[in-house]
C-alpha cells in the first residue's frame, strides 16, 4: 500500500493529465483511436505532455532529431510577420 502511495503522489506531481498504469502508462485506455484520445486530453488537460524513455537507443535517437528538443529552424519561414518566441536551455 505504502508503494501505491508513492507512485500515486510522483504522478501528481507532473503536469495535469490522467494517472496511467505502472509500467504501461496510459496506453491500455487509449483505445482504437488514440489521436481521438490525445485529443480529449489535450481539451481537459492542456497541451503540455510527458514522454518517458526508457531504452538507449531510443532515448539517442529521439533526442538526437533535430526538433526533440529545440525549435524548428524553419519556424520563422513558415511564420512569417508572425510573432514567435521560444527558449532553451537552463533559464
Amino acid at each position: 500500500m505504502q508503494k501505491l502511495i508513492k507512485w500515486y503522489n510522483i504522478q501528481r506531481k507532473g503536469p495535469p493529465g490522467p494517472v496511467g498504469l505502472p509500467f504501461v502508462g496510459y496506453l491500455p485506455f487509449l483505445g482504437k483511436e488514440p489521436h481521438k484520445t490525445f485529443r480529449k486530453m489535450k481539451e481537459k488537460y492542456g497541451p503540455k505532455y510527458t514522454v518517458i524513455l526508457n531504452e538507449y537507443t531510443v532515448m539517442k535517437e529521439v533526442l538526437s532529431h533535430p526538433y526533440a528538443l529545440d525549435k524548428a529552424t524553419e519556424i520563422f519561414s513558415i511564420l512569417g510577420n508572425v510573432g514567435f518566441g521560444t527558449e532553451n536551455g537552463e533559464l
